[in-house]
Formats: structure tokens, C-alpha cells, sequence
């Protein structure tokens, strides 16, 4: 997977997030090899925070590209403007 789909302040912490997500996922399929079914669960619903997570990243770096997008259309006065904004 690559990690240019978040923000470069947020790839660390994403790049955790999707070694905690395929942990959990081998921890709930091993957990329901040995029937531990409710074990499984708690693992999944684990590993789900963990791609919410990553969605959200995601979903932050493709807001602000598209900020960036639209302000680089706009005119140097409205850009320095809004700058503060962009941090």
C-alpha cells in the first residue's frame, strides 16, 4: 500500500495504523480457528477503528489538495488571505 495517499505529517502514524490493522485481522483469524469467536470479534471491530482511522487521513490530505487546487486558480491577494488557513 502506498502511503502518498496521506499527508506527509500524517504517514507515520498511518503506516501504524496499518500494521495494528493487519495484526488484528491475523489475531481474529486465528482466534476463530480456535473458536474463540467473540475474541474474533473484538478483533475486528479493532481493526475497523484502525481503517476509520486511515479513512479520515485520507479523506484530511484529499481536502486540503483540493484546497490547494482551487487557491492555486486564485488570484496572489486571495492566496495570502488564506494561507493561515492552510497549515
Amino acid at each position: 500500500m502506498s502511503l502518498s495517499v496521506f499527508r506527509d505529517i500524517d504517514r507515520e502514524q498511518a503506516q501504524k495504523e496499518l500494521d495494528c490493522f493487519y495484526y488484528l485481522i491475523q489475531g481474529s483469524q486465528q482466534a476463530a480457528k480456535e473458536n474463540e469467536f467473540s475474541k474474533s470479534i473484538a478483533f475486528l471491530e479493532n481493526a475497523i477503528r484502525s481503517l476509520n482511522e486511515l479513512q479520515s487521513m485520507k479523506e484530511e490530505k484529499e481536502i486540503r489538495d483540493k484546497t490547494v487546487e482551487i487557491l492555486s486558480q486564485a488570484s496572489p491577494i486571495t492566496i495570502e488571505k488564506f494561507k493561515r488557513y492552510l497549515v
